[in-house]
């Protein structure tokens, strides 16, 4: 298997929530609860409503597009196959993206505190080390914060690139690379 699959089979397997090899509705449901308790957001705060409509958004907008057999989950395979599509990004992605940045903003200023960041993408199941370095790539200042929009950037890098990026250094270390993942 090369570099390419195995980030393929990483960002599936962060949105499989319950490790079954399909993804299904109650991974997202599952997901949004932990990026929620991680954000600190009240259960019941407009943000929480927000992420929790998009998450099942995000779900629905995928199973439309991928289950291609209608069976009402969708597997690496059919995951595969249109991963990289801006279109679906765009459509059922993006919200859920611009939600969950909304729950790191946890003050409305329109950007994101370092530990809120590294509390929600870590419990969104992404490995310590390599979280800290993507925000350290977006907060070359040093100033502790991120935009909500390079937040959605780190999100629409992650899962439409097709070739090596930047932000691969979320599925972990490649061990090929002194510097982390393929770039």
């Amino acid at each position: 298997m090369g570099v390419a699959e195995d980030r393929l089979r990483v960002r599936f397997g962060l949105l499989d929530a319950n490790s079954d090899g399909v993804l299904e509705q109650r991974d997202f449901e599952t997901l949004v609860e932990r990026v929620i308790a991680a954000s600190g957001a009240g259960e019941r705060s407009p943000e929480a409503v927000a992420a929790r409509t998009a998450a099942l958004g995000y779900w629905q907008g995928l199973r439309e597009h991928a289950d291609s057999d209608n069976d009402g989950v969708v597997d690496i395979d059919e995951f595969t196959a249109v991963v990289h599509d801006q279109e679906a990004f765009d459509r059922y992605v993006r919200p859920y993206a611009e939600a969950t940045a909304a729950l790191a903003d946890g003050d409305n200023d329109g950007q994101v505190q370092r530990d809120r960041y590294l509390a929600i993408v870590k419990a969104s199941g992404f490995p310590s080390e390599a979280v800290e370095t993507v925000f350290a790539g977006f907060d070359a200042e040093g100033s502790e914060r991120l935009t909500r929009s390079g937040w959605i950037d780190i999100v629409e890098g992650f899962y439409t690139r097709r070739g090596a990026h930047f932000t691969d250094r979320l599925s972990g270390p490649d061990p090929g690379s002194p510097h982390g993942a393929d770039r």
